[in-house]
């Protein structure tokens, strides 16, 4: 009888356990899955961003979100969908010069506020000028190219900077970037073309569900079930489309560079490339990005179109100087956004870029 009872209180205990941890995880849960929908997104793009055929992602037009980043870093956008809170007008003012700059999250400004952004920040010498921000966070060259020959081509402007960074490349390889579906970009005897269009769309309850796997995957319960449970919804494979390899997605980007030239040209506007430095040039994969660095310095001089690269000026900074340029963990509320521009590194950009700019102006004045 004894040991009868010893074993109810042990099972007892055993009860106990298993439901104080599956209240815990469960609470756990709740709290992860609140910070993705609720107050806080998993991905910060989702706070402001909306499904688009065409481009896979847009943002949504006239939204506010405040304090995005962290305290006084809100997003605005305007009536176009641009960053900013002022909507910008089919032409810009007499006497005015505006500076349309296409990009990813670094364009954005991905982690700083409106006014901190590297174009907002743009100054050139003896013009009044007004940037259009049209930076978008985890756009591949493709798609910001897609977006400008869609929205930003009939804006009147005299100037576009065309930005990007290493892993622009990348995406361009893919059909979709974190679970969000994409267009894709190539080149071939007919000129460039798009394929996956219209962009897939998952459902609403695939779609959350996708976004949340590694929540619910940390849950012992799908580990328990084992991986196929745990991961309900891998990344699907498409067997329509040819691999694409980084070297011929880079190829393609320089044939959309020469097509931005060519299109800002007959609008009577001035296209300039420029490379945005990231850590990957600085520290992770020097070697990898040089080559790629070099081709289009290459390639883009023999084209006749300005390339500005600012990774020079950025290794010529002390150590102590250049890490307070980039995101540290933490130190907003999207792991993300490590590594991106702090304000300090927007405004380096600003300074170092408008410099460029002066002289880029200089030598291809607008046509």
């Amino acid at each position: 009888m004894k040991f009868s009872n010893l074993g109810l209180a042990l099972a007892g205990v055993v009860v106990f356990l298993v439901v104080i941890e599956g209240f815990a995880s469960g609470v756990l849960l709740v709290q992860q899955l609140f910070d993705a929908t609720g107050s806080r997104a998993s991905v910060a793009e989702r706070t402001h961003t909306r499904y688009d055929a065409e481009l896979g992602w847009v943002n949504l037009e006239n939204r506010t979100v405040e304090d995005l980043y962290g305290p006084g870093a809100d997003l605005h956008t305007n009536a176009q969908g641009f960053r900013g809170s002022r909507d910008t007008a089919p032409k810009p003012s007499p006497g005015v010069f505006r500076v349309v700059c296409s990009g990813d999250s670094f364009t954005l400004g991905y982690g700083v506020a409106d006014d901190e952004t590297w174009c907002h920040l743009l100054t050139l010498s003896g013009r009044d000028i007004e940037t259009v921000n049209m930076g978008q966070g985890g756009y591949g060259i493709d798609q910001a190219w897609l977006w400008y020959e869609r929205d930003g081509t009939d804006l009147g402007h005299q100037l576009h900077v065309f930005a990007f960074v290493y892993p622009d490349i990348t995406r361009m390889t893919q059909l979709s970037f974190l679970r969000y579906g994409k267009p894709r970009v190539r080149y071939g005897a007919s000129g460039l073309s798009v394929e996956n269009v219209p962009v897939p769309q998952a459902g609403i309850l695939s779609g959350w569900l996708r976004r949340h796997r590694d929540t619910f995957g940390a849950l012992r319960l799908f580990r328990l079930l084992g991986p196929l449970v745990a991961r309900p919804l891998p990344e699907p494979a498409d067997d329509r489309f040819a691999p694409y390899s980084e070297d011929e997605a880079a190829a393609v980007a320089l044939e959309i560079f020469a097509d931005v030239g060519r299109s800002n040209a007959e609008r009577n506007s001035v296209a300039v490339v420029v490379y945005l430095t990231s850590w990957l040039d600085l520290r992770d994969k020097p070697e990898e990005t040089q080559r790629f660095r070099d081709y289009f310095a290459s390639e883009l001089s023999r084209r006749s179109l300005p390339f500005i690269d600012l990774t020079d000026d950025f290794r010529a900074l002390p150590p102590e100087v250049l890490e307070t340029l980039f995101i540290k963990p933490g130190e907003t509320p999207f792991r993300s956004a490590k590594g991106h521009y702090t304000a300090e590194g927007n405004a380096f950009v600003a300074r170092t870029l408008s410099s460029r700019l002066d002289a880029a102006l200089a030598t291809n004045p607008e046509p």
